[in-house]
């Protein structure tokens, strides 16, 4: 008897454990599920105060898709971070009307990394080397590109992939952390039927964004997160970056428009010493840089006539880590300098290529004004 109810009690305390396991089980499914409807709900709240309409918040599951191009992950998106992305502790209570100007968002690329913008080609080869070529074509501005096929190294990097674009034909990332929106998504199915124009207009368009341009045309929107770029008008019906609501249909690539120009320059303008080194002459699309072998001499130069002090420091980088002082005092009028530049250099896998490299000229009376060239690559033959 005394063994038999030692076994109800002994069996009573297994059921009461496990409905507490249960129960505490349940109670942290709850917490979490509340969590993530929290998350999501301020990540909603956040896109309205933001200035998108509610029309133009589509939900797509674990994301939401905001003007037909812009992606914000439920669960991923520092909300925090995003009240910088929108700027929106500076911009509470204001609540006038946008116009149609020529808009982009709080955050930019470094000056630096705006010279080195890395762009993996995973798709659409062809048209992203066209749309890359388009806006390294913009004089006066850092924007430099660096195109490749496979993987280097992550940072400031574009992906642009094949993948399901929530039933856009692509969409994109703005910069984070002063570095380049980090991917392109781009639907091939809807893709495919596009000619080779409307292809490039549409990357244009994804790249600028992940340079930190929003839609020029801001459709009905308050102006919360979004700063007027300096010079633009209150109209521009041909910019790039109109969004897909102010066309009929996909248009085919023309030119950008004279405001989007004005637009690239404010957003990412010149120094005094920009394009001062002459050669290598390393932007878009010509970052090859072919040698005979290795140790052999190569000899930079650059135009005297923008430097105001009688001697240069001159860097050499790689992967955006400074590899090589080439040298503290160079002659600024000589114009040139000559140095074995492989000798400094970590090769690929494939020991005839060497990556991601760049030079730096800097004025010595003055080291905020220096002059680093896009991103190259040598060959050696």
């Amino acid at each position: 008897m005394i063994n038999f109810t030692k076994k109800i009690f002994q069996t009573a305390v297994v059921f009461i454990l496990i409905a507490a396991i249960l129960i505490g089980c349940k109670k942290e499914i709850d917490k979490l599920e509340s969590k993530v409807t929290l998350q999501e709900n301020s990540l909603y709240s956040k896109l309205i105060e933001a200035g998108f309409k509610e029309i133009d918040i589509k939900d797509v599951g674990d994301s939401y898709l905001v003007e037909g191009d812009l992606l914000f992950n439920k669960t991923k998106t520092d909300l925090k971070y995003l009240d910088t992305f929108f700027n929106l502790d500076k911009r509470k209570g204001n609540k006038q009307k946008a116009e149609t100007l020529q808009w982009s968002t709080t955050n930019r690329i470094s000056p630096d990394n705006s010279e080195r913008i890395k762009v993996a080609v995973g798709t659409e080869h062809t048209a992203v080397d066209e749309a890359l070529k388009k806006w390294s074509s913009i004089p006066y501005t850092t924007l430099s590109f660096y195109a490749f096929k496979g993987l280097f190294t992550n940072d400031n990097r574009i992906d642009i992939i094949n993948q399901y674009a929530y039933g856009a034909y692509a969409i994109a990332e703005f910069p984070q952390n002063g570095q380049a929106g980090f991917r392109i998504r781009v639907d091939a199915n809807l893709f495919s039927p596009l000619s080779l124009g409307q292809r490039t207009f549409i990357l244009a368009h994804e790249i600028g964004h992940c340079l930190g341009f929003r839609h020029t045309d801001n459709p009905g929107y308050d102006n919360f997160g979004t700063e007027q770029i300096p010079g633009t008008p209150t109209s521009d019906g041909q910019s790039i970056m109109n969004s897909g609501s102010a066309f009929n249909g996909v248009p085919s690539w023309t030119q950008f428009s004279y405001y989007d120009i004005v637009a690239a320059k404010a957003l990412y303008p010149t120094n005094p010493l920009s394009n001062t080194i002459t050669i290598p002459n390393t932007r878009y699309p010509n970052t090859l840089l072919q040698l005979s072998d290795y140790g052999v001499n190569y000899t930079i130069h650059w135009n005297s006539d923008q430097i105001t002090s009688s001697t240069v420091t001159l860097e050499l980088y790689q992967f955006g880590q400074l590899k090589h002082v080439i040298s503290t005092n160079a002659q600024t009028n000589d114009g040139q300098f000559t140095f074995p530049i492989t000798d400094y250099l970590t090769p690929d896998v494939n020991s005839h290529y060497l990556s991601e490299i760049q030079i730096k000229i800097i004025n010595n009376n003055k080291p905020t004004e220096y002059d680093l060239t896009p991103l190259f690559y040598i060959y050696i033959d």
